[in-house]
Order: structure tokens, then sequence, then C-alpha cells
């Protein structure tokens, strides 16, 4: 935005902004502030064959009220690119941090071969309590799908999970549909959960050391 559009867009929504305080930001309003007046003095003319009074106070009320419509539009010129500014920031913040929320678009044995590349030859039991320690504490966050008969959409794996979840080191298999995960045995809700992912950079940030 150029210098001088953006000057055009603060001015424009200072004068909305003071034809709202005035109540001037629309026909109706308009019509609801000034219509008794007018009403009130026609009836004198009428009546009384003097409408005056009723011309005078019509006429000082539009005034006043334009008055307060500049003061306003005055006020709100020094204050719109403050108030511009804060939104704007308030959306790069918003939008930042959606962009750097972890996604699931590492699968779990990716970060396992990251952490150990021979884990297969037999370490994976280390490496599986390290990351369920990661998970536990909830230092790195893990999306899983339910087993079950039917497909079911990844969903966040709560942190207190992990505190009675087992790996079943199903994924090096290369099977989709193998569970990764179960529950110890005398946990009551025995959740199994299939194609296990968690975030890449949170991971990486995680097991920098690897």
């Amino acid at each position: 935005m150029g210098y001088w559009e953006y000057w055009r867009s603060v001015r424009r929504r200072a004068l909305h902004e003071s034809l709202q305080a005035v109540r001037w930001d629309n026909w109706e309003r308009v019509l609801m502030a000034f219509c008794p007046l007018i009403a009130a003095a026609l009836m004198a003319w009428y009546f009384l064959g003097d409408a005056t009074g009723g011309i005078v106070r019509l006429c000082g009320t539009i005034g006043a009220t334009a008055v307060l419509g500049v003061v306003f539009f005055g006020v709100r010129m020094l204050t719109v690119p403050a108030k511009m500014h804060e939104e704007l920031s308030q959306i790069v913040t918003t939008t930042t941090a959606a962009a750097t929320d972890p996604v699931p678009d590492w699968p779990i044995n990716d970060l396992f071969h990251h952490i150990d590349p021979l884990v297969v030859d037999g370490a994976w039991e280390k490496v599986g309590l390290e990351v369920m320690d990661r998970l536990a504490t909830g230092q790195l966050m893990a999306w899983g799908r339910l087993v079950d008969e039917e497909p079911t959409p990844l969903r966040p794996i709560n942190r207190t999970y992990w505190e009675v979840a087992k790996w079943t080191y199903m994924f090096f298999t290369g099977d989709p549909d193998a569970p990764h995960t179960k529950t110890t045995w005398h946990v009551r809700d025995e959740l199994e959960y299939k194609d296990v992912r968690v975030s890449k950079s949170q991971a990486l940030r995680v097991f920098s050391r690897a």
C-alpha cells in the first residue's frame, strides 16, 4: 500500500466512524433524527402560521451535529492509524502462529530412524522409550488413527495416553493397517493407534542432537 493510498484508507475509515458517532452513517438514521423536527415545524406552520421556531431548531440540530461530526473526524484522523496498526499486528501474529502450529507431517518410523539410523538392528526399545518420554511430558505432539473397522481421521493423541501406552513397533513392517501403539494390560480403555505421526519441525527441535 502506497503512502497516498494509505492515507485515503485512513480518511475513509475516519469519515465512516465519525458518521457512525453522530448517527449519520445511513439514511434510516438520518430520517429518524430529523423527521420529528421537520414534522414539528410543519405542524407549527399549519396550526400557528409560524414555523420559525421549528426551522431554527432543525437548523441548529443539523449544524450542531455537523460540527460534532467534524470534531470526531479530526480526532479519528489521529487515532485511526494506531488502531489500524494494532489490527494489522494482530493479523500478522495470528497468521504467524497458524503457520508455525505443529502439523502431523512425519511418520513415526522416520523419527525413529532420525534418532538412530540403526534402530531396526535392535535399539528400538531404547529409542522408543526416549520418544515416549517426550510425548508423555508434552515436549512432542503426536497424531494417529484409531484402530477400527472403518477408516478414521487423524486425531491428536492426548499427552496422558502415553503414560499407559506401549509401542508395538509394527510401523517398521510398513503395514498401513498395523497398530503402532497399545495400552498396558491394566488399562480399561484399550485404545490402539495406527499411522502415528509427529510434527517434523517440532521433532527436529526436540531431538536436535540426533
